[in-house]
Parts: C-alpha cells; structure tokens; sequence
C-alpha cells in the first residue's frame, strides 16, 4: 500500500497489485505460446471494463520458457494495477 500526502495531510490509500497470467501449450516451439500471449494481452488491454474502477494498469512484461518435459511451453505474462481507496 502507497500513501499519498497532500499539504502534510493524508490524501488518499493507494493499492497496487501485480496479476500474473501463466499460459501453457504442448509444442516443440515457443510459437503458440507467444501467438496465444499476444492475444491475450491485447484483449486485456484494449478491454475498457477491464479498467473499469481502476486509476492505473498497464501491461509490465512478459518471458517465455521451456517447461522441463521438454515438451511444454510455458508464457508468464505480468501486469501492474493501482486502485484508488474511495474518500
């Protein structure tokens, strides 16, 4: 939780989280995986109810490995979303 102080006074609580999306595909490749990431974060981002009651969220990174099955592809997809207590 932030604190923001306005004029030496409390102004408003301020409350950041941090979602994850994990996404799996059985491939050879990291094709799908990347393909199905991308789709995902697009829908996300240009979904205004997704920012609905929302003072900030944004698309932070993404990385995508190799499961050790050797046969999973694995994409983590990070986001950052900031909430405004309510006065």
């Amino acid at each position: 939780m932030a604190r923001n102080f306005r004029n030496g006074s409390l102004a408003r609580n301020y409350y950041r989280i941090f979602p994850t999306i994990h996404v799996w595909v059985r491939e050879n490749g990291l094709i799908a995986v990347k393909e199905i990431a991308h789709n995902i974060r697009k829908a996300i981002l240009n979904n205004d109810s997704v920012r609905l009651g929302l003072a900030g969220f944004q698309y932070t990174g993404s990385h995508f490995i190799r499961d050790p099955d050797g046969q999973t592809s694995h994409g983590i997809l990070n986001f950052e979303a900031l909430f405004v207590e309510n006065e």
